[in-house]
Parts: structure tokens; sequence; C-alpha cells
């Protein structure tokens, strides 16, 4: 019974450090916003122990400022910072893609697929929302089946500090006609098994788009 309690302690942890990391990388909540403990906790009918919990990794992922005896807040990220983690996502990316063309199992080559048509019909209805959080898991579907954690963990953490550019598909549709051409042309690479044209293909989209 232990187990299983710390078990659901956890997943509720995880449920709420998940949650309130989307609405920061979806534009929910914006740079400089105060985070409260009792507001979060209210709102996600939890403790304020697991709230502060979820502010600490929030702080590490770089989403998050603790500042001690003032608060949380959003974290906003300076000019250069960005240019310097954008520069080394659009090396490490295209890489990732070509692994990917290897190494991705066929049913998630069929995802990425089906990903790219849920897109299209987010084009037709004008859904930039729903888009965004589609584009994600787009490109997380490669990323974690490039086949190696190293870069996973590189990307997934120069990601979390950057996700919030997303937000550009909200006031820019063409952005999202582009990307979706884009991710067509990538998935065909990866399902051809062609590792170099992946590669060219994700570094041509990073250049151009998200």
């Amino acid at each position: 019974m232990g187990g299983t309690m710390a078990n659901r302690y956890s997943t509720k942890n995880e449920i709420l450090y998940n949650q309130l990391k989307e609405k920061i990388l979806n534009g929910v909540l914006h740079p400089g916003e105060r985070m409260v403990v009792a507001n979060i906790a209210k709102e996600f009918q939890v403790s304020p122990m697991p709230v502060r919990e979820a502010f600490q990794r929030l702080q590490q992922d770089g989403l998050i400022e603790i500042v001690p005896h003032v608060g949380a807040h959003v974290k906003a990220l300076d000019l250069k910072t960005f240019q310097e983690i954008i520069y080394i996502r659009n090396e490490l990316e295209p890489i990732a893609a070509r692994l990917a063309a290897v190494n991705m199992p066929q049913a998630r080559i069929d995802e990425l697929f089906a990903l790219t048509e849920e897109m299209e019909k987010c084009v037709q209805d004008g859904d930039p929302r729903l888009y965004t959080q589609l584009n994600l898991r787009f490109h997380e579907c490669i990323y974690a089946e490039c086949g190696n954690a190293t870069l996973y963990d590189l990307i997934q953490s120069l990601r979390n500090k950057t996700e919030r550019s997303k937000s550009i598909f909200m006031r820019d549709h063409q952005r999202m006609v582009t990307s979706t051409v884009d991710h067509k042309h990538i998935a065909q690479c990866i399902r051809d098994r062609d590792p170099e044209a992946a590669y060219a293909a994700f570094r041509s989209h990073k250049q151009t788009g998200f």
C-alpha cells in the first residue's frame, strides 16, 4: 500500500509539473508573470508542497525564476541567450532527424504522417493553438526515436528554454502552412530511410521555421 501511495503522489506531482510547463510553453503564462504557490495549489486542488516541487523543476528547466523572499515568476529569455540556444538547436536537431531515419520504428513513422494530417486540418480550421501542440508532438517524436539518449537530453533541455517561441503560430497563419509542408517532407525522408535527406530537410526547416 505504501508503494501505491508513493506512486500516486509521484504521478500527481508529474501531472502538476507538466501542466504548468505546458502553460508556460504555450504562452498561457507570460514572461514576467508571477506564480503564487497558494493560487496554483487552489487551482489544481493540491497542497503547497507539490507546487513548490514543481517550481524547483521548472526553475531547473530555465522556465521560471524563484527569488528568495519575493516569489516565483515566469522567466524572460534575453535576446542574446535566445539566439545562442537557437544556434545550438539548429545544429543538433537535424542530427536527430538523420538518426531517426535509421532508428525510428514504422509505427512511429505512421504517427508522423498522422500528425501532419492533423496539422493540415488545423491550417484549414485556423486553429493555431492546437497546431502548436501538434508541432511539439511531431518534433518530440523525431527526437525521441533518434536512438541517442545524450542527444535527446541535450535537445530537450534547450527546447525547454525556447519553446515559447512557438507562439508565433498564433500570429502568422502562413507560417503554419509552410511548416506543414516542411513536416510532410521530413516525414517522407524518414519513411524513405534516407538519413542525409532527413538531415537536409530538417536543417532547412530549422533555418526558416519551427
